[in-house]
């Protein structure tokens, strides 16, 4: 089944207008980050519905999350700075300074997934089963609609002659 590409646009615009439309309970601003270019996807789909106490637990967890990514991404800032200080300063490298850094940098991912992983264990705890199924039925749709923008967007394959569609 070949999909028209108005399909497919007017399906990406639906996916990427979902994040537009989420409460502001779920709008929470989790910044910039290297791991998260631009806006982050909200944490859930805005057609799973809450309850005034759920979206008053989930806005508390993002919050919470939000600002202790920004104590660990201060953290990996300096950390970056040192190496770099490192990598760039006269004469003979540091190993063992340099290794103690890595590790250092291994130590705040590590953090980071940790962090991810436990905002996800809450966000379980607060929803129904229910709503579990919605959001999972939500983001198959989500996945499905990705696979279809990147068959739209592949560069074409050898066997094709260039502007052929």
């Amino acid at each position: 089944m070949r999909l028209s590409t108005r399909s497919v646009f007017l399906s990406a615009m639906l996916v990427l207008g979902m994040g537009a439309s989420v409460s502001d309970a779920r709008a929470c601003s989790m910044g910039g980050g290297e791991m998260m270019m631009g806006h982050p996807f909200p944490p859930l789909p805005a057609s799973v519905k809450l309850n005034e106490q759920q979206k008053a637990e989930l806005h508390g967890v993002l919050h919470l999350a939000h600002e202790q990514s920004q104590i660990v991404h201060e953290k990996l800032r300096t950390v970056r700075e040192k190496m770099n200080a490192a990598l760039y300063a006269d004469g003979e490298l540091d190993h063992a300074s340099l290794n103690e850094l890595l590790h250092q940098e291994a130590v705040l991912y590590e953090q980071e997934a940790r962090s991810r992983l436990e905002v996800q264990e809450k966000i379980h705890d607060i929803l129904t089963p229910e709503q579990r199924k919605q959001a999972i039925e939500a983001m198959r749709k989500v996945k499905e609609l990705h696979k279809q923008i990147d068959a739209l967007i592949a560069p074409p394959s050898a066997s094709e002659p260039p502007g052929a569609l």
